[in-house]
């Protein structure tokens, strides 16, 4: 489409798995504006997820959301400059307190921001565009090797352990009894993210959770058997090059059943996501994330997995998972209830 717009800056600083997630509006807006030059405005740690998206044309360092507002309110009084802003109404810095406010779009907000809606759905209503629900691509620097090798040539496994949110977390106990039970398989385990959370001596156990070359960890990912995580920034880039992939998903905000992915993982494909519903993530039983990754190797004999489930049969499966999951969740809320009553009467 011709259009009078020379220049698009995108308002998006962060975090990790906004921005692998939003990926698609790039060449959304490539497509719909001809010749339009796209600048993509976030913070340095981030740069390295779209360094080599070649529909981006500029990266913009920030270091805060009232510096990437006052380069947008700057730019946006151009007639020929368009402004994507990501941002949901209300969302306050919390190194700073700053408050964004949305000017296209106030009616989203933190309360509202995934109802049913997954994240790209959300952030593209939030710009003012069509609702967008295209798989995200993560670009790779193609000169990129990894800086570590697993040495015995074994697929290996990976475990991202630990979210931006504390309530997002499952618990180290249950990660550590999984890591355990697949090293006993045969397969190597690496472990990425900003802390070591299995603590093993088995040769097989590869912490890597130093490495903080994004691209680096994107390679890991792209390359491995299966990846088991959380409602975390990497899930994003694992949906990206379309692994396989269990989630433990649990309560999170005011938000319960919810499904953040466009693409594959957005119609519950190539990926079981287990939820805990209206409890935390930590409840999800460690026997339910083994028993799902048991049918995954009985079905699967060579990467990728196949694609023999349709969406329908993927959603039943995880609705399965759910249900057998619900009915362990109810059971434990009776027992801590009548804990709690029994450490009620004692005190008394």
């Amino acid at each position: 489409m011709e259009s009078n717009y020379k220049n698009c800056f995108i308002n998006l600083i962060c975090c990790l798995g906004d921005i692998v997630a939003a990926e698609p509006i790039t060449r959304y807006i490539k497509n719909k504006y001809n010749n339009v030059k796209i600048h993509w405005i976030l913070k340095p740690q981030y740069k390295d997820l779209i360094k080599f998206n070649p529909y981006v044309d500029s990266i913009i360092e920030v270091n805060s959301h009232e510096e990437a507002d006052k380069i947008c309110e700057n730019e946006e009084k151009n007639n020929n400059t368009l402004i994507i802003d990501c941002h949901f109404d209300g969302r306050t810095d919390n190194e700073t307190g700053y408050v964004h406010r949305n000017k296209v779009n106030s009616g989203i907000k933190i309360n509202n921001l995934f109802d049913n809606l997954s994240i790209l759905e959300s952030f593209s209503l939030t710009a003012g565009l069509e609702k967008l629900n295209e798989a995200p691509i993560f670009y790779l620097d193609k000169d990129k090797k990894l800086s570590q090798t697993l040495k015995n040539g074994k697929p290996y496994v990976i475990f991202h352990c630990i979210s931006g949110g504390k309530e997002k977390n499952w618990t180290e106990k249950k990660w550590n009894d999984l890591a355990q039970k697949i090293l006993n398989l045969n397969f190597n385990v690496v472990e990425i993210g900003d802390k070591q959370v299995v603590k093993s001596t088995n040769p097989n156990y590869y912490n890597l959770t130093d490495i903080r070359d994004l691209q680096e960890i994107a390679l890991l990912i792209k390359n491995c058997y299966c990846f088991i995580g959380l409602d975390s920034g990497f899930s994003h880039i694992a949906n990206c090059f379309d692994k396989y992939s269990i989630l433990i998903f649990g309560k999170y905000l005011n938000f319960y059943d919810r499904n953040v992915y466009s693409g594959n993982y957005g119609k519950y494909k190539n990926c079981t996501i287990i939820t805990a519903g209206k409890y935390l993530a930590k409840y999800v039983p460690f026997q339910l994330v083994y028993q799902v990754f048991l049918e995954l190797i009985n079905n699967k004999t060579e990467n990728p997995p196949p694609q023999k489930e349709n969406d329908k049969t993927r959603r039943l499966l995880n609705t399965k998972i759910n249900y057998r999951l619900n009915i362990l969740l109810k059971m434990y809320a009776r027992i801590e209830k009548k804990i709690t009553k029994y450490k009620a009467r004692r005190i008394k």
